[in-house]
């Protein structure tokens, strides 16, 4: 499912060293990591047979992953540090750290600039003081952008010790006059840079569980809950030569606010949290009347806590059970009943093993809660820890009745072993008596082998019957004979007599 292609220096023809194929060309990886506002990393492990070995250039070697069932680079940036590894088995490989292109933003220093305008004018700036910096295949071109200046007459300094990445960080991203997030994307070999104000899109794969959901937890953290807001405006303009902005004062609202630079949310937080006190800056806002409204909006439903969840998701789209796969800033609605979760999630964060494509991790959050939503994910979980507990005394109860029945069982079990040791002492007795008549019958028939005669024995008996025999039947035509001869005789003599007693 993806394809790893390494360039030995940025003008090398890319060399396979991870085929989507089932054969033997392959890395081990189990960690390519994307983020929203985040420099993307992939970590790899490659050893000797592999085409790449050797070749790896750190900072200068560049690296690609693209997804081939969706025909889309899911990673496109450069080696960092090679770790050497010699195992035990005697195996030899090299684990090397990846940054994405948004790291090349790393590699320029951005010039002191006051400057004002248009989100794109400002971003453009940026682009532009970076691209006459660096190699041609780390310079961006401004694409797309949608985030409004809410502040266009407001001066923004560029601070001439920062990165291009920590000045679009900190100058644009956390600024609250523009916000937003930052994108890249390569279209006819142009590397375009975009600042939206969200990138992803509602997803129609839903995350549910027995379906595509193995795993999930959750945090809610109350950490950032704050009944105390200290607003802080633009900071004050330096008064001497010698100081910098950085060490001057921030605007308060003590001035609109008889005095006093915080103002306190509603008792009703104050009494379930206490008093969690937190300076609040907003470095667009150069007027006390405006700070203090600002702050007032704020603070009358401040975010009390919020909501991360980790989740392993099968993604069903490889095989084609579901529409799409995961991505950052994609919104999927996760369905998952023992957690009480049945809402829109926005991924952030997502980690993608190459060797088991199959399987994701996915970070979703974070989820700002006010007081009424972690009022009710109380509610929710108090009730889910009752219907657990009361599931564990149905459980501890069906647990005793078990525990009776293995007892009673176990009783049938012994008695039952007795009869079979009682019928086996039975089946031995009779055995017994069987093989001694059997040794009886066989002692009797081995006294009557002795007493009969030899075989040649019979065969002569049985001879001297059939010559018996045919005596018999001789002796039988002689005797018939022999009567019959006499019988005539008999008969001559009578008929003599009968002649002479007539004379």
């Amino acid at each position: 499912m993806y394809l790893v292609e390494l360039r030995e220096t940025p003008n090398s023809e890319p060399i396979m060293i991870h085929s989507p194929l089932l054969n033997d060309l392959k890395v081990e990886s189990e960690s390519l990591k994307r983020g929203i506002n985040a420099i993307h990393s992939f970590t790899f492990t490659i050893y000797p047979n592999n085409p790449g070995f050797g070749l790896i250039k750190p900072l200068i070697s560049l690296i690609d992953v693209t997804d081939t069932l969706n025909n889309k680079k899911v990673f496109e940036g450069r080696v960092l540090e090679p770790i050497e590894e010699f195992s035990e088995d005697e195996t030899f490989a090299f684990t090397y750290l990846c940054e994405s292109q948004e790291g090349f933003l790393q590699d320029s220093i951005q010039s002191f600039k006051k400057i004002k305008g248009t989100s794109k004018q400002i971003l453009e700036h940026i682009i532009s003081v970076h691209n006459k910096q660096v190699e041609k295949y780390k310079q961006f071109t401004v694409g797309k952008v949608d985030v409004e200046n809410k502040l266009p007459d407001t001066f923004y300094y560029m601070d001439d010790s920062s990165t291009t990445w920590e000045t679009i960080q900190e100058k644009l991203l956390d600024r609250d006059a523009l916000g937003g997030e930052i994108q890249l994307r390569v279209e006819n070999g142009v590397r375009y840079i975009d600042w939206l104000k969200r990138i992803g899109k509602k997803s129609a794969t839903d995350i549910e569980l027995t379906k595509n959901l193995m795993s999930m937890s959750k945090e809610i953290n109350p950490a950032e809950v704050m009944t105390r807001i200290f607003p802080r405006g633009e900071r004050q303009e330096a008064t001497e030569e010698n100081q910098n902005d950085a060490s001057q004062p921030r605007l308060t609202i003590a001035s609109v606010n008889d005095g006093i630079e915080y103002l306190d949310a509603t008792q009703e937080y104050i009494d379930l949290f206490g008093i969690q006190g937190k300076a609040v800056n907003y470095d667009d806002i150069t007027k006390a009347d405006r700070l203090l409204s600002q702050a007032k909006k704020d603070i009358s439903n401040p975010i009390v806590a919020s909501g991360v969840f980790k989740i392993k998701a099968l993604d069903l789209s490889l095989i084609g059970l579901d529409i799409e796969t995961y991505q950052e800033g994609n919104v999927h609605h996760v369905f998952n009943p023992p957690m009480t979760i049945d809402e829109e999630l926005r991924i952030v964060g997502v980690n993608i093993n190459i060797n088991a494509p199959e399987e994701s991790d996915l970070d979703f959050g974070d989820v700002q809660m006010t007081l009424s939503k972690y009022q009710a994910q109380l509610k929710k979980d108090r009730k889910r820890l009752l219907e657990i507990k009361a599931d564990m005394e149905k459980q501890s109860k069906e647990i005793v009745k078990v525990k009776e029945q293995v007892t009673e069982a176990e009783k049938v079990i012994e008695e039952t072993k007795q009869e079979v040791v009682n019928l086996g002492d039975a089946v031995n007795t009779s055995k017994l008596e069987f093989e001694m008549a059997v040794a009886n019958i066989n002692k009797m028939l081995d006294e009557i082998g002795e007493s009969l005669p030899s075989d040649e024995t019979i065969g002569e008996l049985i001879q001297s019957m059939n010559d018996f025999k045919t005596f018999e039947k001789n002796q039988l035509l002689i005797n018939t004979a022999t009567l019959n001869k006499l019988d005539e005789q008999d008969k001559r003599i009578k008929a003599l007599e009968d002649k002479g007693g007539s004379n």
